[in-house]
């Protein structure tokens, strides 16, 4: 029976991250976090799961120098399907796997949920007198 390897997950997601921040120059990338890796038992391929920052928490913020643009979560996306490649070929060549997965980035359903809490919150509390 074949099972997920919850090491080789965690392996994947810290050697992702690291190339994401370290090795990757693309600017809709800058604010991307990598949540969770789900590599299938096969290992052929891999869901990256991922959040970025919100645009409207920045601009919230008033210590903000508006030096720091976020993208657009479209705008990541689209960035790390186009770094998905390299990504993978970095990963290989960092992480000895029998087979090197084939990368999918998916934003992260959790984050999208936590944030539309707070959103709920927030409105919630607005209404209070």
């Amino acid at each position: 029976m074949n099972r997920r390897n919850p090491r080789v997950d965690e392996g994947v997601r810290e050697v992702v991250a690291s190339i994401i921040e370290h090795d990757l120059s693309d600017p809709r990338l800058s604010f991307v976090t990598v949540i969770d890796v789900r590599v299938t038992p096969d290992r052929k391929y891999a869901t990256v799961y991922y959040t970025t920052v919100d645009r409207d928490l920045i601009a919230r913020d008033p210590g903000r120098t508006g030096g720091d643009d976020v993208a657009e979560p479209e705008e990541a996306q689209a960035g790390l399907e186009s770094a998905a490649p390299r990504v993978q070929k970095l990963l290989a060549q960092r992480m000895r796997l029998r087979n090197t997965p084939q990368l999918r980035f998916e934003a992260d359903p959790a984050a999208a949920r936590a944030a539309r809490v707070d959103e709920v919150l927030r409105e919630l509390r607005d209404r209070e007198p």
